[in-house]
């Protein structure tokens, strides 16, 4: 560059790259972390969706009973021998429906969290016998009759929570698409050793 009094010299500007080089890494490894972070947000949001999807799914039907039956008490159109018929099918489902809630939102709590679930030795008979009392009354109301075959003795290594989900589902959905006046079976059967 030439000085101000016109003389033939040169000032040289130097760049210190290696400096500036260890702050663009770090700088990058910055927006990595939080390139990660944000996939992770969105793995995670994407997933609670599910849950939250399987929770209403569950709920959805017996609580559409329980506003039915609180329905026929509003209208006050019924008679007293009636009236002891609802409010005994009310009180049926409510045990069953409470028990259904806290089991969802063990789970629910349980997969968010992240922790790992915890797995034993269930009795198949009494999962299936909490998926029936929840969804007895859409069974009702299509006339459908469901038949339970499996043993006291049948076992299964599972989470209760997840394994009850799984099986209120499947009976919910054989519910919804057996016709009116059908039969669904629910049975266990032992695994085939290889």
């Amino acid at each position: 560059f030439p000085t101000a009094g016109n003389e033939d010299r040169m000032n040289v500007a130097t760049f210190n790259i290696s400096k500036h080089s260890a702050a663009l890494n770090e700088t990058l490894a910055l927006v990595e972390k939080q390139a990660n972070r944000i996939a992770a947000l969105e793995q995670y949001k994407s997933f609670g969706s599910k849950v939250l999807a399987s929770v209403a799914h569950d709920l959805r039907g017996p609580v559409n009973s329980l506003a039915a039956s609180t329905q026929m008490l509003a209208e006050e159109a019924i008679t007293l021998h009636e009236l002891r018929a609802v409010t005994q099918s009310i009180a049926l489902q409510a045990q069953p429906l409470i028990h259904l809630v806290e089991n969802l939102f063990r789970w629910a709590t349980g997969v968010l969290s992240g922790a790992p679930q915890q797995r034993e030795a269930v009795g198949i008979t009494a999962l299936v016998e909490q998926a029936t009392g929840v969804l007895t009354r859409e069974a009702l109301q299509k006339m459908i009759v469901v038949e339970t075959v499996v043993p006291d003795e049948a076992v299964v290594w599972c989470n209760p929570d997840e394994a009850g989900v799984v099986i209120r589902n499947l009976l919910a959905n054989a519910i919804k698409f057996t016709r009116r006046g059908g039969h669904i079976l629910l049975r266990s059967m032992p695994m085939q050793s290889s």
